[in-house]
């Protein structure tokens, strides 16, 4: 065995000997790695799931020819066919016809990534003798031309009690559209993988005929000929097709959950950054420590005659080995977590996941960053491992000790620190970059972590007053002892403590970032979102409904509300869908109206935005403004039915449909932007709204309506969009869990360095449960003491990070103090002190004297 591979053997030896210890610092890591590399791929991961999902759902398809700048949601199939003769390249054109309607009878509600809209249940005609979608047939037999079958998936089959040659009937605005189940097929694939599953296929030339559709279709699916360059082929279309006509890949009508998705990935960026810093420190407590405990077993390997470098590496191989299996342990990891947070995030768009992925590049970088940050963390306490001298071995572990607990420069760097991270978190502005907000929220943390520690000793030492009294009255001697242990070892524990502090400020910040949005949108359901009333329907509205609301007499006001999607063309990058959501301009009239609009600075007010509504222009939602550096006054180019357009934009406005990426305009600009009905009727009531809400449905039982009161439809958004955010609580909760590791680390760390003084202790008539009451006591005096702070730490860093996660979002949020939060994180904290301190009381209690004082 060479040298080399003997003090590999030593440093695996000296991990396997203190398990516990090694098993905290690869899960810190590997929780690191794991949040780093999930948030590297959420976004990702929820586009290429989105645009999967679409391609699958489009078989073979290369091409998909849609409706262009007319608007149109149907065209003539006979003028698209005569366009394609001749046209090289083109191998297949299969016409599909998508048609919403709702079944009649309670089949639950899917939600959508537009505020407002319901994605409803789609029905697909298909020219099912050619079929290029994958499909598999569970039982009955697929529809035919003419006996008006269905294909339904197995999922909805059993979840509505449906058996093959059931009737279902789907309302419409022209009546019932009647069907039989004639084939069950698999559910998540193909069609069934989209829209949450909430789709029946049937053949083309049947659904034109039930709903007098004939010779029309939704698009085109076109399947190049082998060879066959997409792109070129799609020029070619469009060239053809002209400006009637737009020619995309099948994944191209999906780019709206882009806005959500990036808000999202943005904001957990912030959080795994920090993450990895609070690993880092507790690495380096680990490793620190664990120099101190071996100085006896380095020194005497010096002795015989191992080198100053052969030391260093000895411990360096030592962090090697840990970051390397906390890496592979993080990937793994980090897919879990990927998985559940893509799926959770997809599940809140509307889409079902047809796969997840882990970069390459992804997974990469995260184990880099895991490996370098282990390293990093174990270089200076692997350096002064390789400065241990035979002669200061029986003595090295006291005098390091007494020289960090009575080291004076703890207060000379620790209070500049402290001041230099309040300095940094106040500071912060909006009008900063991406990265340099980025780096002054990772230096603010990193301050506020170094100057806890270095300010540990002062924070105990405070703490007595209030500690030892307490801890004394519940855990008697034992606790009273706990306390004073906390303080002699307030350097190490301070890691511990400082760690808990960063864990539960996260967790105050991020909470008053997410409870700045929920204010936020709460503010703008309650000013914008107006009316005592919200009426939709399953089909559409017919001409003439707003004023047969109007005549009612329990009715004062009727504002209709139309929702299109929307093409825009950025001064920068590629064109993006977003939502128009167009509005009466009389409900926000300024004096009369019952709606208001919520402004940015200087972007306009109630009087402006309602002039620029008439004349025709739009109000740009703050997102835009803030993404696209689109401001009052500028024109943007939307796509209309009589092509691109530059519109004037009115003001910017807080308006959070579709992510944020929407544009109000005028209710007379629905012909350019698509036609077609009414999505919305927004009532102002006289009568009491449930009255009034019974009467519509008595009145109008054809129509199918869905009434909703003021509260629960602004319940519903608020909460829709608090579940949106409350992905990043997974990353909290990682937090958490590496502060508690850190604590429970340090009490065993402890535990080894003061087996001497416990024997000593048992030996002086300590029983085992006092030994477990005094490791108890001190973990508590760590995690509440930490947990105050931290509360106080979190209300300062909630400007700084809130401003971060605002530069990257494009939202501009004020924190809001969640203190619901902080109450939980009070009264937990002493369940989380006596949790981690379990383990190391344990081990404690179970510790012979004899044998400790042989040690």
């Amino acid at each position: 065995m060479t040298p080399n591979k003997r003090l590999v053997k030593l440093a695996f030896v000296n991990l396997l000997r203190h398990p516990w210890r090694s098993l905290a610092i690869l899960l810190g890591i590997a929780l690191a790695v794991a949040s780093v590399l999930a948030t590297l791929s959420i976004g990702s991961n929820v586009e290429a799931s989105v645009a999967a999902s679409l391609k699958e759902a489009s078989g073979k398809a290369d091409l998909l020819i849609l409706p262009g700048s007319s608007g149109r949601a149907i065209f003539n199939l006979a003028e698209v066919t005569e366009a394609l003769k001749d046209v090289a390249g083109v191998e297949t054109a299969l016409p599909v016809l998508e048609y919403m309607a709702e079944p009649l009878r309670d089949l639950g509600e899917v939600g959508s990534s537009i505020t407002g809209i319901r994605s409803g249940f789609i029905l697909y005609g298909r020219d099912l003798d050619n079929i290029n979608i994958p499909l598999s047939l569970l039982e009955g037999q697929l529809p035919q031309k003419g006996d008006y079958g269905i294909a339904l998936s197995e999922h909805l089959t059993k979840a509505w009690g449906l058996n093959l040659g059931d009737k279902l009937s789907f309302a419409s605005a022209i009546g019932p559209l009647d069907f039989h189940l004639s084939a069950i097929i698999e559910s998540n694939l193909g069609l069934s993988n989209i829209n949450n599953g909430r789709i029946a296929i049937t053949e083309l030339a049947d659904l034109q005929d039930r709903v007098k559709l004939a010779g029309r279709v939704s698009y085109v699916e076109i399947i190049r000929q082998a060879g066959v360059n997409s792109e070129a082929l799609a020029k070619s279309l469009e060239s053809r097709l002209g400006d009637e006509y737009s020619v995309t890949p099948p994944a191209g009508a999906a780019t709206f959950v882009t806005g959500i998705s990036e808000t999202l990935e943005a904001g957990l960026r912030v959080l795994s950054a920090i993450l990895v810093a609070l690993s880092s420190l507790m690495v380096y407590n680990s490793f620190t420590t664990a120099t101190l405990e071996r100085s006896r077993e380095y020194a005497l390997l010096r002795t015989i005659c191992l080198t100053k470098r052969q030391i260093l590496w000895v411990a360096l191989v030592e962090a090697a080995l840990l970051a390397l299996t906390a890496g592979l342990l993080g990937i793994t990891l980090g897919f879990i977590l990927a998985n559940v947070i893509t799926k959770f995030n997809a599940l809140l768009l509307g889409f079902a996941i047809s796969q997840v992925e882990l970069p390459l590049s992804n997974s990469f970088l995260a184990l880099t960053i895991g490996i370098l940050t282990t390293l990093t963390a174990a270089i200076l306490p692997a350096l002064n491992a390789a400065q241990t001298t035979p002669m200061l071995a029986n003595r090295q572990s006291q005098m390091n000790q007494l020289a960090l607990s009575e080291a004076k420069f703890t207060t000379i760097i620790g209070l500049p620190l402290l001041l230099l991270g309040i300095i940094l978190s106040l500071s912060v502005q909006n009008t900063w970059s991406p990265p340099l907000v980025i780096t002054n929220t990772l230096l603010s943390t990193a301050c506020f972590f170094g100057s806890f520690t270095l300010l540990a000793p002062w924070f105990f030492r405070l703490s007595l007053y209030v500690f030892k009294p307490l801890l004394t009255r519940f855990f008697g001697q034992a606790g009273k002892v706990g306390v004073g242990f906390s303080l002699r070892h307030s350097l190490r524990n301070g890691v511990a403590f400082s760690s808990v502090v960063i864990g539960v400020s996260l967790v105050i910040a991020i909470g008053a970032f997410v409870a700045g949005i929920r204010e936020d949108i709460k503010n703008w359901l309650q000013i914008t979102v107006a009316g005592d009333l919200f009426v939709r329907s399953a089909v559409s509205f017919p001409e003439g409904f707003r004023e047969m609301l109007a005549e009612d007499g329990m009715i004062e006001t009727v504002s209709p509300v139309a929702i299109r999607a929307a093409r825009l063309k950025p001064s920068e990058g590629r064109d993006r869908t977003v939502v128009m959501v167009l509005v009466e301009p009389e409900r926000f009239h300024p004096t009369k109206g019952f709606g208001k609009f919520l402004f940015v600075k200087g972007q306009g007010d109630q009087q402006v935005a309602y002039e620029a509504l008439v004349r025709g222009e739009v109000l740009a939602a703050r997102a835009l403004h803030e993404r696209f550096q689109i401001n009052q006054n500028d024109p943007v180019t939307l796509r209309t039915r009589s092509g691109w357009q530059d519109i004037k934009v009115g003001a910017v406005i807080v308006d959070f449909s579709a992510g944020g990426e929407a544009f109000v305009g005028n209710i007379n600009q629905l012909e350019a932007f698509g036609g077609g009905s009414y999505d919305i009727f927004v009532l102002k009531t006289r009568q009491n709204p449930d009255m009034v809400k019974a009467r519509l449905l008595e009145r109008f039982p054809q129509y199918h309506l869905d009434i909703e009161s003021a509260v629960s439809y602004r319940d519903e958004i608020l909460n829709l969009s608090q579940r949106v955010f409350g992905t990043m609580n997974a990353l909290l909760y990682i937090a958490i869990i590496i502060a508690a590791l850190s604590v429970a680390n340090t009490l065993g760390m402890n535990l080894s360095s003061r087996q001497r003084e416990i024997a000593v202790l048992r030996l002086l008539g300590f029983e085992r449960r006092d030994v477990m009451k005094l490791i108890s006591a001190e973990a508590l005096v760590i995690v509440i003491l930490g947990s105050v702070v931290g509360i106080f730490c979190g209300m300062v860093l909630a400007k700084s990070i809130t401003t971060c996660a605002n530069v990257l979002t494009g939202y501009e949020v004020t924190p809001y103090l969640p203190w619901s939060l902080i109450l939980i994180a009070l009264i937990s904290s002493p369940l989380v002190g006596l949790l981690t301190s379990l383990m190391p009381a344990r081990r404690a209690a179970k510790l012979a004297p004899v044998l400790a004082l042989r040690q």
